[in-house]
């Protein structure tokens, strides 16, 4: 049971799970129950959507209702890899992944898992295994509690494409927080989907990374909206730079995150490959940064070399 969101719906968990037990309950124990995946239905019993991966979706959100051991996923790779196997040829089957680790690979570009196929699950500690249809005596990859079993070093590398960032720049001091909160009520009023957001230390400028689709519109609305504070000098100048995407180091621990954001910078920088913009979150799972399009295979290529590839020193006298 959902909301009325027709391609996004919003499930109403306390009454979904409810419909699920009693449904189930009335199941003979020799029968296998065979589901659609995708669809819900409002609470006037019209049909809804759950969106992109929503048969993974519907999946966990029948395991947590039932509490069951494992949900498995069956798909056409080996499990979670460390990074796409189109851009690297030895990309390795990761054995497990915490929830979290899950989550964020999702919501930065893992095409394997989406990250609300996570949420029901996590929540009544039901565990997912990634499996290989086309292999299905591979081990995949098993979803639970555990993950850091990497050391100090992270787990994959993923990617996001096709962005576009929005800035807003030189801000006029005094007018800078009416300008924060006219920007945030008019991304909430459109409903653009922003990935990340940076801003400046002295309130100077403000950016926002959005996918490309979206960012013409959203940069149209922004220089209609703040077209009089343009005007009046309290907005230096409003822009757009396109082309761009989104690489992520995913699940480094937050202790060693200083070290491997270094590591990945040196790396960068000895292969000149110029970052357009850094985050790095002390308390993530998730070292994440901007770069052109045009060297996105190059700079997974380059990172998973770096962090997963044996090294042996060799001193020549």
């Amino acid at each position: 049971r959902t909301d009325s969101n027709f391609g996004d719906a919003v499930v109403n968990f306390e009454l979904t799970n409810k419909l699920i037990q009693n449904k189930f309950s009335t199941l003979q124990k020799n029968l296998i129950p065979v589901v659609n995946g995708f669809t819900g239905s409002d609470e006037n019993g019209d049909t809804t959507s759950l969106g992109r991966s929503g048969s993974d979706y519907t999946a966990t959100i029948i395991g947590a209702a039932l509490k069951v051991d494992l949900v498995e996923i069956w798909t056409d790779v080996d499990g979670v890899l460390s990074a796409d196997p189109k851009i690297v040829d030895d990309a390795q089957t990761l054995d497990e992944l915490s929830y979290e680790e899950a989550n964020n690979l999702a919501l930065l570009g893992g095409k394997v898992i989406h990250p609300k196929t996570i949420v029901p699950a996590e929540k009544q500690n039901v565990p997912i295994s990634i499996l290989n249809s086309l292999r299905p005596e591979g081990r995949g990859t098993y979803i639970g509690k555990n993950g850091f079993t990497n050391g100090d070093g992270i787990r994959t590398i993923t990617y996001l494409q096709g962005l576009s960032r929005v800035d807003v720049n030189e801000l006029e001091s005094r007018h800078a927080q009416n300008i924060f909160l006219r920007l945030f009520s008019l991304i909430s009023r459109l409903g653009i989907p922003i990935i990340t957001i940076n801003k400046s230390a002295t309130h100077q400028s403000i950016s926002f990374i959005t996918h490309a689709e979206v960012a013409h519109y959203f940069y149209g609305e922004i220089k209609r909206e703040f077209s009089l504070d343009e005007e009046n000098g309290y907005i230096g100048n409003i822009s757009r730079s396109n082309n761009l995407a989104l690489i992520s180091a995913i699940g480094c621990k937050p202790e060693y995150n200083s070290s491997i954001t270094k590591k990945i910078y040196d790396t960068l920088e000895e292969k000149n490959i110029e970052p357009v913009m850094f985050f790095n979150d002390p308390s993530a799972l998730n070292i994440s940064f901007i770069v052109s399009q045009s060297e996105v295979k190059n700079t997974i290529a380059v990172l998973h070399e770096e962090f997963f590839q044996n090294k042996l020193n060799i001193n020549v006298a």
